[in-house]
């Protein structure tokens, strides 16, 4: 009779351990169901999260809960779902290295606690946040992704003590891979509205107008677009870019027909840049330069204009080149007269030659042939120059330009001794047709400033690999360091004119010129001129 007691009592042990696991495999399924409907019904992460919590919450009887997001910027975790006693006794950003905090703890270990009694757990007594909210069972998962780093923690809790079966424990590591994923799509989510409020601004922002547009039709522009052509974002869109031009572009064609051909080498893939006219709605015209490139969103081809006001720039450049053409008049004027008086006085002191005999009168009309030899050749010089900033760069071979400069200086001056040694590369250097003046009026100043009977220069080329350097030296009587450091400074006139205009090329060429003694320490024993100037770059070239 007590042996069929004691079956019986282990049968139903038994039938109520079954029924428990039973119950418990139908909380598991019940789950799982109830995440996959909310996972295929709902889009939005925060959303879904909740849904998962208030799921868990009904079958398993713990009725508060978080999840929270790790921010890796401010290394703390932020609310991002919650149940149970209300969104404000939760605090919405947990510093990561706060002690005190539990979920901060399971972060930082990366390690679940599963506590049926909270109060039992003597290690969990110095977490009072849970005790605050009446927190007596806990469950607390860090939510790991790729190479275990952290996405965030999810918790649950309850008012009363619960029994966490050890068999729970596999549905909660599933459910920390479900969390995973829901946590990478909300960690992409953010940063994709983060990119996209940075490149919003940027768009918003920008001092040039911005278009978006299918083919030739405008679908977007941001708030300087409206500014610049002075009229609302509902007109400009739907326009055309020549709907916005005057009929004729400065070169003489119809806007209509370049535009559309601009715009078709841009779908094509070509970016362009060029300049155009504008026409604002209230129907003033501009000038603009607009940069048109393709941009491939999905299967759909979208072109990006960029256009930049540069009507203060044109009246600028206009006024610069009006300045020019006057200064260039006054030059060929005053060349003019005075070439005129200077042959006047030429003649009369032919004359003079002819009626006074005596040595003073000679050395005085010496003196007078001089200074209108002076004055020719400074004339000669300033007209020299007068198309360098009109002038394109081109590649310059450095080798037979030296050697015919060369030449013609031995020409002139039949006194002079020229060295020429090293090399640079043929066709290496950034220059145009005044190269040879520069040159010219280098080597020929260091002849004209010697007074020496046997006049001596060494000329010497070596490259680095962006530049190549000439110098010229001389064994002339050299320049003090104080009128070194003014020699090129147009304001002092230290310089002649040649070396003046020798400096303006230079800067033309992207390079530098320097003085230095020929020999360190000596300035009376001649003096050194070092020209660099860049290799050729096709980003160089005009």
């Amino acid at each position: 009779m007590g042996y069929n007691r004691e079956l019986r009592g282990r049968y139903m042990s038994e039938e109520k351990r079954v029924a428990e696991h039973q119950d418990m495999f139908k909380q598991e399924r019940m789950a799982y169901q109830a995440i996959a409907e909310a996972a295929i019904e709902i889009d939005r992460p925060e959303v879904l999260l909740s849904r998962i919590l208030a799921t868990l919450s009904d079958i398993f009887h713990f009725n508060m809960g978080t999840v929270r997001i790790f921010n890796s910027e401010n290394n703390t975790l932020d609310l991002i779902a919650s149940i149970g006693t209300g969104e404000q006794e939760y605090t919405e950003s947990l510093d990561i290295s706060d002690e005190s905090m539990i979920v901060s703890e399971v972060a930082r270990t990366k390690t679940a606690i599963f506590a049926p009694n909270v109060e039992e757990e003597t290690k969990l007594q110095k977490y009072n946040s849970y005790l605050v909210i009446g927190a007596k069972s806990l469950i607390a998962l860090p939510v790991l992704g790729e190479n275990d780093n952290l996405l965030g923690v999810m918790s649950l809790a309850s008012p009363e003590p619960k029994q966490i079966p050890d068999e729970f424990s596999s549905f909660f590591d599933t459910l920390a891979k479900i969390l995973t994923t829901i946590l990478e799509r909300q960690r992409a989510k953010e940063a994709l509205r983060k990119s996209e409020i940075q490149y919003q601004m940027l768009f918003e922002k920008a001092n040039d107008a911005i278009f978006l547009m299918k083919f030739d039709q405008f679908i977007e522009c941001n708030s300087r677009a409206t500014d610049m052509f002075r009229c609302d974002r509902g007109k400009l869109l739907g326009g055309k870019p020549y709907d916005f031009s005057p009929e004729i572009q400065p070169d003489g064609r119809d806007s209509k027909e370049k535009a559309i051909e601009m715009i078709q080498q841009a779908h094509d893939g070509k970016s362009l840049y060029f300049e155009w006219q504008h026409m604002r709605c209230d129907g003033t015209i501009f000038d603009a330069e607009v940069g048109l490139n393709r941009i491939i969103l999905g299967e759909e081809i979208i072109l990006q204009a960029i256009v930049r006001d540069i009507s203060e720039r044109k009246k600028t450049e206009e006024k610069m080149k009006k300045i020019a053409e006057t200064a260039t008049l006054y030059l060929d004027v005053m060349g003019h007269d005075i070439r005129n008086q200077l042959q006047a006085i030429l003649m009369g002191s032919s004359l003079l030659r002819e009626l006074e005999r005596t040595g003073t009168a000679e050395r005085a009309l010496d003196m007078i042939d001089y200074a209108i030899e002076s004055c020719q050749s400074i004339i000669t010089n300033v007209h020299s120059t007068e198309g360098l900033l009109e002038s394109h760069l081109q590649e310059i071979d450095v080798t037979p330009i030296m050697e015919r400069i060369i030449e013609e200086v031995k020409a002139r001056h039949p006194d002079v001794k020229i060295e020429m040694k090293g090399e640079c590369d043929s066709s290496s250097i950034i220059g145009d047709q005044y190269f040879d003046y520069l040159l010219f009026s280098i080597i020929e100043n260091a002849v004209i400033h010697n007074p020496n009977r046997l006049k001596k220069i060494w000329i010497n080329k070596e490259e680095t690999d962006d530049q190549c350097i000439i110098s010229v030296s001389d064994n002339g009587p050299g320049i003090p360091d104080k009128r070194k450091e003014y020699l090129f400074d147009a304001t002092r006139r230290f310089g002649g004119v040649g070396l003046h205009q020798a400096y303006q090329i230079i800067q033309k060429y992207g390079g530098d010129i320097s003085i230095t003694d020929r020999i360190e320490g000596h300035p009376e024993k001649g003096v050194k001129f070092v020209v660099r100037i860049p290799k050729t770059k096709a980003s160089n070239i005009e």
